[in-house]
């Protein structure tokens, strides 16, 4: 059975097709006067997980934001961040931040060290290992050019040539006694029977008398022994003259570095892994000071077409995050996690 629909009771009036916003409802004259709306509109539930995620601060748990191009989602977790980390510093809480350096590694030179250092205090250890490299090469040839380190060096070697010359000395006058005389030589020492103070030839030798050379021959067996032992003992004082000489050359280094090193030392008394650095820093230096005397002559050699290893490399730090202008923990937005842009590459 047919029912007509009278439709007329759900007519519109054409006084209610629309709408009029009355104008005393707003306490503005343009809408220039408000401040922009920073909220995310109409996603209770979107903000609501990611102030949840944010909420879970363990190793591990990931925000994942996913939505059409435009849509707001890098401005909202922008301000989401923003508000997380004013909320937290009005609890009190707040995060390291920290600047991050590469250090030379002298174990292994073809893997850096990292330090890790308090936000701001990256650029300047660097300008303060910049600063001692350049107080070393003032310093270390200013020491060794000095009157007491010349002073110490000539005492030693007068000591020495008057050992060498002793040893000589006694062994010329052994031999002369035996009417011998020793010829030194680079290539070792002979001994030769000598006559008024001339060295007999071979031919006049053999013609003496059979026993006559015979007690020739053996005074001259005996000069030779003593000649081993004159050379073992003009050896073994080579090796302490270069040992003492080794020594006044470390102790004038360490006097040389002793104060730019105890300076920065003081000043990073508490970060033991710096410490350790400048600890290696200070012996790899005194085994290098050779390199700092040759350092101003270098200056002034034309560069060579062929790259040539920087001396002084160990002395350079490599900043490679500065947060020292953050207030802040530092937020990084890659617009385009592939993988080489997240965990980098070597090329």
């Amino acid at each position: 059975m047919n029912r007509s629909i009278d439709i007329r009771k759900y007519a519109v009036p054409v006084e209610r097709l629309r709408w009029i916003c009355p104008g005393d409802i707003f306490q503005f004259e343009c809408t220039s006067d408000i401040e922009p709306l920073k909220e995310f509109i109409g996603q209770v539930r979107a903000i609501d997980a990611i102030n949840f995620g944010l909420a879970v601060e363990r190793a591990g748990y990931n925000l994942f934001l996913t939505g059409l191009t435009g849509t707001g989602k890098a401005a909202t977790i922008k301000a989401s961040l923003r508000r997380f980390i004013e909320d937290r510093k009005t609890q009190g809480i707040t995060y390291e931040i920290h600047d991050w350096c590469y250090v030379y590694n002298f174990a292994a030179p073809d893997q850096p060290r990292i330090l890790k250092l308090p936000q701001g205090m990256g650029k300047s250890f660097a300008n303060q290992m910049e600063a001692l490299l350049k107080v070393l090469k003032e310093e270390i040839p200013k020491t060794f050019g000095s009157e007491e380190y010349t002073k110490k060096k000539q005492e030693v070697m007068e000591e020495h040539q008057r050992k060498y010359q002793g040893a000589i000395d006694e062994l010329e006058r052994d031999a002369a006694g035996k009417n011998l005389m020793v010829q030194l030589s680079p290539t070792g020492a002979a001994v030769v029977p000598i006559e008024d103070g001339t060295p007999l030839t071979r031919e006049e030798f053999l013609k003496r008398p059979e026993s006559e050379r015979t007690e020739i021959e053996s005074k001259r067996l005996e000069v030779m022994k003593k000649v081993d032992e004159t050379y073992n003992f003009l050896r073994e004082l080579e090796k302490d003259i270069g040992e003492k000489m080794k020594e006044i050359d470390l102790k004038a280094g360490q006097f040389a570095i002793e104060r730019p090193f105890a300076d920065l030392l003081k000043t990073y008394a508490e970060y033991q892994e710096v410490i350790n650095f400048l600890n290696e820093m200070r012996e790899h230096t005194l085994t290098k000071l050779d390199v700092f005397m040759q350092a101003p002559q270098s200056s002034q050699i034309p560069a060579s077409p062929v790259l040539q290893t920087d001396p002084f490399t160990a002395y350079k730090v490599n900043v490679f995050v500065d947060n020292s202008s953050l207030n802040a923990p530092p937020v990084i937005f890659e617009p385009n996690p592939n993988w080489f842009n997240v965990f980098g590459k070597i090329e």
